[in-house]
């Protein structure tokens, strides 16, 4: 899609749908608690952002563009506009093995239990990796719930989860694969890195499946429904009722979206007539085993 093509689609976005396109794009630069104004009549089109003024040189200050600019400025922090909405382009992966170690090692740390399994005379394996595609998302929720008797309930925290991110539905990742994640942020790669391919038999890359906005509202939703709550209070007239508290969508707010791919490492090992895989998510020398086959 061209320059001007970009614009025209920017153009035909609703107040509230180009809202959505800023507000990632600048979360995307760097600035903090960037978040959509309350919808009013004016079909959105305000967001609110903070900016740390001791930074230096920033290559944005604040000033009126034009949607050619905007295109240009997703650019340069790795979004494509297509379409009104941000592709995810991110190129970085956790390590998929120890560096200082054997990309087998977490296989013969496996079997040192099994009697009479010997790990130096296990035959090598047939070694694989999938480069899965992850996102990490930080929202902040504050809401709050009155009735005549004033206010019955609040939601103020923040939460982080990571969600797989390939083909299909997203689907949040369970806690020790999320902990996996988040501890290794620090130390990525580039997955264009053919150094980090050559150890194993094969590699493979999925791709990500939907677009940050996607991941967003789909974020978003989830923590909607998590965090309904029905609270019991006493009206005026010493009654007790019962109020099932929602936090609005707008109440909820995404900090930031993450992007990086988590390497599935698959060791197959056969033994006389007998196969056996053991899989792990793997992070440098930290790793979550999925599937253990000796065992």
């Amino acid at each position: 899609m061209n320059k001007e093509d970009t614009v025209a689609v920017l153009d035909n976005l609703s107040g509230f749908e180009f809202e959505d396109v800023v507000v990632d794009i600048f979360r995307n630069l760097g600035y903090e608690n960037v978040r959509q104004a309350d919808r009013r009549t004016d079909e959105g089109r305000d967001v609110l952002m903070e900016e740390d003024l001791d930074a230096k040189d920033d290559p944005y200050p604040i000033e009126l563009i034009d949607g050619e600019n905007l295109r240009e400025i997703a650019d340069s922090v790795g979004l494509d506009l297509y379409n009104g909405r941000m592709e995810i382009l991110y190129d970085e992966i956790l390590r998929p093995y120890d560096p200082a170690a054997s990309i087998i090692t977490p296989l013969e740390e496996a079997i040192r239990d099994i009697q009479g399994i010997d790990a130096a005379d296990l035959p090598k394996p047939h070694s694989t990796v999938t480069f899965q595609p992850v996102v990490e998302v930080t929202a902040e929720t504050n809401a709050v719930f009155e009735t005549s008797v004033g206010v019955i309930h609040r939601i103020n925290e923040q939460t982080q989860f990571v969600i797989y991110a390939d083909r299909g539905s997203p689907r949040a990742a369970d806690s020790d694969v999320a902990a996996l994640i988040s501890e290794n942020f620090h130390a990525i790669v580039d997955l264009d890195d053919e150094s980090i391919r050559e150890p194993f038999d094969e590699a493979t890359e999925q791709r990500f499946g939907q677009t940050e906005p996607e991941y967003k509202d789909w974020a978003i939703d989830q923590l909607q429904r998590a965090q309904v709550t029905t609270v019991s209070y006493t009206g005026d007239n010493n009654v007790t009722y019962n109020k099932t508290c929602e936090p609005n969508r707008s109440a909820i707010s995404v900090q930031s979206i993450e992007a990086v791919y988590v390497p599935m490492v698959r060791q197959t090992a056969n033994l006389g007539e007998y196969t056996y895989p053991y899989e792990h998510y793997a992070a440098g020398p930290s790793r979550v085993t999925t599937a253990d086959g000796f065992h």
